[in-house]
């Protein structure tokens, strides 16, 4: 804990972690004289403990203070401590599919446990991603379901070390015609078909359908094979 003359705690490094080392970050309001108390309440034995001068942060933590995020431009930031979050605003165009890369600069099995990007809308509702890995990058894609901005949050883990640096960018992939979520106007009767489109790699399309109770359902995705489309049906399938 950081504690100011009169024991007041100001400061505490509990939850922050780097590794092996624990790191307590703090702004001086004014100067003078504090003092950081080391206590272990279930161990005992020797340490060492440093004061060093912090790196200003790149960029804000909240959607208060997030960094204006054009379309088709990639930013270069830094995780600064384990608790830094990065914020991010971008403006979307509802029914839009967004493809969000972010990239760290260590590959291997479990580097995407260093840190993530979060999404979230206007309201700070978070709003699903689905995620894929290729090599160091992580490859995000989210529909906006209104137009408005959308929040990109950085932020890393108790395994991330201070001053880790990564790359993010945003891109407009495609206007999705259905959304993959409840709120799809999409609707297929048994004697009414229905037309699509794939519109973009991993693009995913909810249908609405009425099934009676008791009654047998055939559903019959057709493409390229049966000239019902341009899809290859070969390759995917419905769910």
């Amino acid at each position: 804990n950081l504690l100011d003359a009169s024991g007041k705690v100001l400061a505490t490094a509990n939850g922050l972690s780097s590794g092996t080392s624990a790191v307590m970050p703090f702004t001086a309001t004014s100067a003078g004289t504090y003092y950081v108390e080391v206590a272990a309440s279930r161990a005992s034995g020797s340490y060492t403990v440093k004061a060093q001068y912090g790196v200003k942060d790149d960029y804000g933590d909240d959607a208060a203070h997030a960094t204006a995020l054009a379309l088709g431009t990639q930013v270069k930031g830094a995780l600064e401590l384990t608790s830094d979050k990065d914020a991010f605003k971008v403006s979307a165009v509802a029914g839009t599919t967004y493809q969000v890369d972010f990239t760290l600069p260590k590959g291997g099995a479990s580097w995407q446990y260093l840190a993530g990007v979060s999404v979230t809308d206007a309201s700070q509702g978070y709003v699903g991603a689905r995620v894929t890995y290729d090599g160091n990058k992580a490859i995000m894609l989210f529909e906006a379901a209104k137009d408005g901005d959308y929040y990109l949050s950085v932020a890393g883990s108790w395994q991330t070390s201070t001053n880790t640096p990564y790359t993010l960018a945003i891109n407009a992939i495609a206007v999705d015609d259905y959304t993959a979520n409840t709120s799809t106007t999409a609707h297929i009767e048994p004697s009414a078909p229905l037309h699509g489109a794939i519109n973009f790699s991993d693009d995913r399309d909810w249908i609405k359908v009425h099934l009676d109770a008791g009654r047998t359902y055939v559903f019959d995705l057709q493409g390229s094979r049966t000239g019902g489309g341009t899809l290859d049906t070969s390759t995917t399938g419905s769910y």
